[in-house]
C-alpha cells in the first residue's frame, strides 16, 4: 500500500518579502509541484507562513530544504513530519488558504485578536489542515 509523506512547517517572512511575492510563490508552486508530485496548502497571516506539503519522500524533503534556504523565509520550523495512506490536498498543487477561512478555527491569537499561526500546536495544525481539506 502506497503512503504519502507530509510535513507542516511555519516560518516568518524576512524584511525582503513583499506581499506581492505571495502571488509569485503560489504561481511557482502551482506550476512546479505537479512535476514532482507534491500537493499541499499554504496559509499566510501577519508575516507568517504555515504550510502543509505532501507527496513522495524525496520530493517533500527536497521542497522543504529549498524553502528553508529561501531568502524570503526566516525562522523556518518543522512542526510535523509523518506519512498517511492518502493525500489531503490531492487536487491542489498548492491551495492558498485565505485568513478569513480559518478565523473560526482553533488558532492562537495575540492580545489584539490577530492570528498567530506560528504558535499553533502540532495537533491543532494537523486538525486545521484536515478540516480545510474537507471544505
Amino acid at each position: 500500500m502506497e503512503t504519502y509523506d507530509y510535513l507542516i512547517y511555519s516560518s516568518k517572512t524576512t524584511n525582503k518579502f513583499e506581499y506581492e511575492s505571495l502571488g509569485k510563490i503560489l504561481q511557482t508552486a502551482q506550476r512546479q509541484n505537479p512535476v514532482v508530485g507534491v500537493t499541499g496548502a499554504l496559509i499566510f497571516s501577519n508575516d507568517h507562513f504555515l504550510q502543509y506539503i505532501e507527496g513522495g519522500t524525496e520530493s517533500v524533503n527536497q521542497l522543504y530544504l529549498k524553502i528553508a534556504r529561501d531568502h524570503r523565509h526566516d525562522h523556518v520550523m518543522l512542526k510535523c513530519y509523518s506519512n498517511r495512506p492518502d493525500r489531503l490536498f490531492g487536487h491542489w498543487a498548492m491551495k492558498h488558504i485565505e485568513e478569513s477561512l480559518i478565523e473560526q478555527m482553533n488558532c492562537p491569537r495575540d492580545e489584539f485578536g490577530d492570528l498567530l499561526i506560528s504558535e499553533i500546536s502540532v495537533n491543532d495544525a494537523t486538525q486545521l489542515f484536515e478540516q480545510i481539506s474537507k471544505q
